[in-house]
């Protein structure tokens, strides 16, 4: 056996390779505690006419970082929204916690969803966060890391909106739009 390629798996073994860390600090998902909703909700683009729906979402309120939305947009989403065709509401309700918990556990992601964090921080000045106006730091999953893509002063609900909607169509139809 090769000596070299021994002692490097040697040293491999008592001294492993550091975790990749996340430029927030942690994964968003870890403390269960600050996770106040999850839904299947929509997204409409008023100028484009679009709408995506059955878009699972997160809350993510942690007080000293502020309020976080996680939006899963589906891949595919005709082959996404035909899945809940037909469906009772007690049975979207269920199938919510079951994405939620897929979501949460890292088991659904990538392959299935883009998934982004839209962190509006928390203000001191404020007595809650989700006013505006405010930065609002946007982030995309890769796995259990957050990497920060962008930050945008948001005004009023509608550019909110707006910002959610410009993500959602730009991993859909791979336009540049925000």
């Amino acid at each position: 056996m090769n000596i070299p390629v021994l002692a490097m798996s040697f040293f491999m073994l008592i001294f492993p390779a550091p975790e990749k860390t996340n430029p927030r600090g942690k994964d968003l998902f870890n403390n269960r505690k600050f996770i106040t909703a999850s839904w299947l909700g929509y997204l409409q683009s008023r100028e484009e006419k679009r709408v995506i729906s059955n878009i699972p979402m997160v809350l993510y309120n942690a007080p000293e970082e502020g309020i976080t939305k996680i939006i899963c947009i589906p891949k595919f989403p005709k082959e996404w929204n035909a899945k809940f065709k037909g469906k009772t509401k007690a049975e979207k309700v269920a199938i919510t916690k079951t994405l939620a918990i897929g979501i949460l556990n890292h088991a659904l992601g990538e392959e299935t969803f883009n998934i982004y964090a839209l962190l509006q921080a928390s203000n001191t000045k404020k007595k809650n966060t989700g006013e505006f106006p405010s930065i609002v730091k946007i982030y995309v999953n890769a796995g259990n890391a957050w990497n920060e893509i962008g930050e945008k002063k948001i005004r009023n609900g509608a550019e909110w909106k707006k910002l959610q909607c410009d993500l959602a169509f730009t991993s859909i139809y791979k336009k540049k739009r925000i």
